[in-house]
């Protein structure tokens, strides 16, 4: 009888102990990545030409993210990195492009429209030309040895009156670094002529740890001339090998953030001498408390922000409390696969 409800016992601890573990070995932490998006601002300026007289239509954030027609809507097993729209305004008389802010706030005057005496707004122009070019970047298979980075862009709209375009040209590139603020070398790119709503798409294979970007540029063709949108630069990412995110946290009462590593080819390290004792761990927190107001540390683990594997140290500076979950089932995850 004893020898039964002691393995009972043991039975109960081991389910009672099993979720955390599961936890904390997760990769996949999808729901909790974050995400840019980039629709309002679109819409706020082409509401704007509206009220100007510059264009007929009135458009709205939703109508703007419905005009994204491709076909990756629904992504499986992955997330988004960042996604919206951006204008593109031109002259077709003067064949200019023309900064859309200063035309609202009619800074930038040319010679093309004309005034509503009834009115003091802007109620005709004879050439304007707005487009739309949308956007997407994200993360298929993420979590796995097979993720990917992809990257879409399309002219979804075209308002006002100017000439229409014969075609558009996209110009997309999916850039890699080992670095931030370094060298970027393409690893997915293409130039691809297309009608309006065509949508052009690009990937790469992750399989190592690097600071990712994407960017679209658009041209306008007319026969005897192509105009050029400028730039859409989206990133940096920092995606580890199997394509997850590098977590983001900003410690609120120190106000301390969990920095990105400076570099994604840091090696390997088999010294312990970073590692914290329970004396060390004791010190850090009873100095945390003092400095920045006591914590609860039942519900927080110290963690290195650069780790004693890749060249840590335990200097205060490389040091930030994380909610356990959160260092269990996210942060710790990522460095597994860095």
């Amino acid at each position: 009888m004893k020898k039964l409800v002691s393995s009972l016992l043991i039975l109960l601890l081991l389910v009672s102990f099993t979720p955390n573990f599961i936890a904390s070995s997760s990769v996949l932490e999808l729901d909790q990545v974050s995400h840019e998006e980039n629709y309002s601002e679109a819409a706020i300026q082409l509401q704007k030409l509206n009220e100007l007289g510059y264009i007929d239509e009135y458009i709205t954030e939703e109508d703007l993210r419905t005009e994204f027609h491709d076909s990756l809507n629904v992504i499986k097993d992955g997330y988004i990195l960042s996604e919206g729209t951006y204008l593109v305004a031109l002259d077709t008389e003067t064949d200019e492009i023309i900064d859309i802010d200063e035309l609202i706030d009619n800074k930038f005057q040319i010679n093309t429209f004309s005034i509503n005496e009834d009115s003091d707004n802007i109620s005709t122009y004879n050439s304007l030309l707005v487009y739309s070019v949308a956007f997407k970047t994200w993360i298929t298979d993420a979590g796995t040895t097979t993720s990917k980075i992809n990257h879409s862009a399309e002219v979804t709209g075209v308002y006002g009156i100017g000439k229409r375009p014969n075609s558009y040209t996209i110009i997309a590139s999916i850039q890699r670094a080992t670095s931030e603020n370094g060298s970027y070398i393409n690893a997915d790119n293409t130039t691809k002529t297309v009608a309006l709503k065509q949508v052009v798409t690009i990937s790469a294979y992750i399989n190592s740890t690097y600071y990712w970007k994407s960017d679209s540029i658009a041209y306008a063709n007319y026969p005897n001339a192509s105009y050029r949108a400028s730039a859409k630069n989206e990133g940096p990412w920092l995606l580890n090998k199997k394509g997850m995110k590098y977590p983001e946290y900003t410690d609120p009462k120190s106000k301390k953030v969990m920095t990105k590593p400076a570099s994604t080819t840091w090696s390997a390290n088999s010294s312990s001498s970073c590692a914290l004792t329970s004396s060390d761990r004791a010190a850090y927190k009873a100095w945390y408390d003092k400095t920045y107001g006591s914590l609860n540390w039942n519900d927080y683990e110290i963690h290195h922000i650069r780790p004693c594997k890749w060249g840590g140290n335990k200097d205060y500076s490389n040091l930030i409390p994380l909610p356990y979950s959160f260092h269990r089932a996210t942060v710790s995850p990522w460095w597994v696969n860095y």
